[in-house]
This record gives C-alpha cells, sequence and structure tokens, in this order.
C-alpha cells in the first residue's frame, strides 16, 4: 500500500511564483510517495479540488513518487495568505487513504533594502574610485545570489555613478559639477534570480554634490567713467562695481587696490562713495582718478579686479579777487580826456569769467567808465581841482556770474597833485 514518510509539510509561495517552494529555501517544495512493493500502485489526489494548486509528478514512473504543487489560479494567491491542502494517496481497491497535510503561505519573495532611503554627499571635481556608499538587500534566496543593477539616474546620473554588481558599491569614476547638478537620485535595483522569474526591488540613493571654490569670480561689465562735481556730498554714493561666481556657497569680497583715495568701498556690495572733501583749485588737487577694485572669493588665485576712473569736475565756488588795492595820482587844473586805468581780479575756479562793474563814486562832477567789462579797463574824464575834493574814491565790483555769493567790491583812489600839469602815468 503506497504512504507519505513525510505526512506534514511546509512550504511558501509569492504571487508570482508559478510553484510553491520550501519555506526556507529555493528548493521546490516536493511532496513524495512511496510503495513497498517493487512496482507504484495508487491514486494521488487533493482532498479538496478548489485549492489553486495542482499536483505534478516530476517523473510518473518511479517510485517513490515525487510531486510538486503547480499554481491554477494565481489570482487567488494573496499575500499572508495560507493555504490548507490534504493531499490522499490509495489505491483502487482499498478503502482505506493514507494523508498528508501541506501548508503552503504565500509570502513576498523580493529582496528587501536594509535601508528604506540611502543618502550621501559628494565633492565636485572629484573622481571617487573607492566607495562612496553600499547598498545592501536581504533575500531568502541563495546567499550571494543578488545582483545590484543602476536602472536610471536623474540629470544623467548614470554617466557619472556606477554600481558594484555583486557588492551594491557606488563610486564615481567621473567628476561632477555642482554648478550644473546639486543633487542626483539613484534608482537602483536588486535582482534576486534564486526564484524563477526573478524577484526585483528598488532604492532611492541620494547623491549630494557640495561645492568646491573652483571658479573665479566675473565682473558683470566693466564701469563707465564717472564725473561728480567736487561739491560732492561725502558718504553719496558715487558708483556700484557688482561681480558674480558661479561657485553657489562663495561670498565675494570688495576692496580698492589703490590707497589714499578720497573714495571707499563697501566690502559686501561693491559700493563706491565718497570719504573726503574734494577741491579742484586746492594746490596738487587731482582732477581725475583712476584705480582698480579688486573682488576676491577666499582663494587669492581667484582675485580679479576692474578699472575705475572718477572724474572731478570744477564748480564755482570761489569769488573773484582783486589782485592789489589801487591808487593814482591825478593832475590839477589839467583837464584829462578819457584816460585809461586798469584794475585786474582773478578767480580760483577754472575757466570762471570775471565781469567788473562800477559803483559808487564820492564825486559826481567827473565821469569814470569802464570801456570793457570784461577787462577792467577804466576811464576817466574832467578837471580836478584840489580845493573842491582831494581824493577821489571810485568803489568797482568784480563777478563770476554766481549770484549765491557776494562779489568784491574795491575801492579806486585817485588824488590831486598840488603842482599843476604834473603827468602822472597809470600804474
Amino acid at each position: 500500500m503506497p504512504y507519505f514518510p513525510d505526512k506534514t509539510l511546509t512550504g511558501r509561495i509569492d504571487p508570482p511564483d508559478k510553484v510553491a517552494y520550501i519555506i526556507n529555501g529555493v528548493t521546490r517544495l516536493t511532496l513524495e510517495v512511496r510503495d513497498d512493493d517493487t512496482e507504484f500502485i495508487g491514486n494521488i489526489t487533493l482532498a479538496d479540488n478548489s485549492q489553486p494548486f495542482e499536483l505534478v509528478a516530476v517523473d510518473p514512473d518511479t517510485n517513490p513518487r515525487r510531486l510538486y504543487f503547480k499554481v491554477t489560479d494565481p489570482s487567488s494567491l494573496v499575500l499572508n495568505k495560507t493555504f490548507n491542502l490534504q493531499v490522499e494517496v490509495r489505491t483502487d481497491n482499498c478503502s482505506n487513504a493514507d494523508v498528508a497535510d501541506v501548508s503552503i503561505s504565500v509570502m513576498n519573495l523580493e529582496p528587501a533594502f536594509t535601508e528604506a532611503r540611502y543618502e550621501t554627499s559628494i565633492l565636485e571635481e572629484q573622481v571617487y574610485d573607492t566607495s562612496i556608499l553600499k547598498v545592501t538587500a536581504e533575500s531568502t534566496g541563495v546567499a550571494g545570489g543578488i545582483a545590484y543593477i543602476l536602472k536610471s539616474a536623474t540629470d544623467g546620473g548614470e554617466n557619472y555613478f556606477s554600481v558594484g554588481r555583486s557588492t551594491g558599491e557606488i563610486t564615481v569614476p567621473v567628476k561632477t559639477d555642482a554648478e550644473e547638478v546639486e543633487r542626483f537620485i539613484l534608482f537602483i535595483e536588486a535582482q534576486d534570480s534564486s526564484w524563477d522569474p526573478a524577484r526585483i526591488s528598488f532604492a532611492n540613493v541620494y547623491v549630494t554634490v557640495n561645492d568646491t571654490n573652483d571658479n573665479d569670480p566675473v565682473f558683470i561689465s566693466t564701469p563707465p567713467d564717472k564725473c561728480i562735481p567736487e561739491d560732492y556730498n561725502i558718504g553719496r554714493r558715487v558708483l556700484t562695481v557688482t561681480a558674480t561666481d558661479a561657485d553657489k556657497d562663495d561670498v565675494l569680497a570688495y576692496r580698492l587696490e589703490t590707497t589714499g583715495l578720497p573714495f571707499v568701498i563697501d566690502k559686501e556690495t561693491g559700493e563706491i562713495t565718497l570719504n573726503e572733501t574734494l577741491d579742484v583749485d586746492a594746490p596738487g588737487s587731482q582732477t581725475n582718478y583712476t584705480f582698480a577694485v579688486v573682488v576676491s572669493d577666499g582663494n587669492v588665485d581667484h582675485n580679479q579686479s576692474v578699472t575705475v576712473t572718477i572724474c572731478v569736475t570744477d564748480v564755482n565756488d570761489n569769488a573773484p579777487e582783486f589782485d592789489a588795492a589801487y591808487e593814482w595820482d591825478l593832475p590839477e587844473e589839467e583837464e584829462i580826456d578819457y584816460r585809461v586805468f586798469q584794475v585786474s581780479a582773478t578767480d580760483a575756479d577754472e575757466g570762471a569769467v570775471i565781469t567788473y562793474t562800477l559803483g559808487y563814486t564820492s564825486y559826481s562832477k567827473y565821469t569814470f567808465r569802464i570801456l570793457d567789462d570784461k577787462v577792467g579797463n577804466i576811464t576817466v574824464n574832467g578837471t580836478f581841482d584840489r580845493e573842491e575834493q582831494s581824493v577821489v574814491e571810485v568803489i568797482v565790483g568784480a563777478s563770476d556770474g554766481k549770484t549765491s555769493q557776494p562779489s568784491p567790491r574795491l575801492g579806486l583812489l585817485f588824488k590831486m597833485l598840488m603842482m599843476s600839469r604834473r603827468s602822472s602815468t597809470p600804474q
């Protein structure tokens, strides 16, 4: 009479499987039936034909007979569900049957990564021949049967990263550039070929590319020449120079290469402001300042400079000044016919145009006129009498056209000589 040597079996199955496997291995779950007679005689059946399995003989002509469990309805394989089967064997002329109890549990046989999320970081512009990170998956399949595959990556990461097929170690054989990509996401597949079909699972690896100071600062443009008046207010902005750096973490610092300038620069913004009073009329003063602005990203080898030119224009901030006090002698009782006397004033402002005017005259009997108000030549007409007035004072003014400042005025003294017909030459 046939019988089951092992009347209790436990196995497992994964929804993608076609057959059941032993509970702790990759071998098919097999039920053995023996017959002590030379020839195997008996019928082997499932007690409940509604179960989603059928018995298949490995070799229908052998004794003992070995059978495995083939799936007939894959849709019934729900995770964590257990099927309890009874297998009977009996001969045709025997009502008694030997029974084996088989329990098959539906389980997930996919390899499981040890981390839900993998993260690491690297420096740009470096090759990593050794592992930057190792991904590991565990399986109930054959030891060492898992292969790791880089299926895809964001931003072309598959061109920069490599994954050891058997080790799961990630290397970087090609240099990265943080200015192009700051973070890659790698999609790693763990493939366990212990099963048929092979089981696979996936993990995401996040790789941050840290920036290094590998780029020079660049000035956005050459600043145009700037002219300011000499009465420019201290602390007022003159111009701003601006630079950029492709390295996102770099902090730029600006400085003036030349010392002793009447300007200062904001280290952080590149804004140039006036720091001293300007006076182009002062001795030794400058009307043009040409200097370099240097920008640094912390690496002295990356320093860059740009030339800045600032010109200072004169403003009408000085009043004219007469060169001297003027005094002349005139002969008494001698008619003077439009004799010319010269006065002169100067102005410290470059290009100033001085205009002369006559003001108060202490004695109106005589005629005083200015021939050319831009030259300062004064004429007098008349006959002077010392007994009437020994000194005649004439007020002359000099103006440079600026109404907001007082124009200087000078008194001219004309003295009458006691001796008649004494010649006099203007000085």
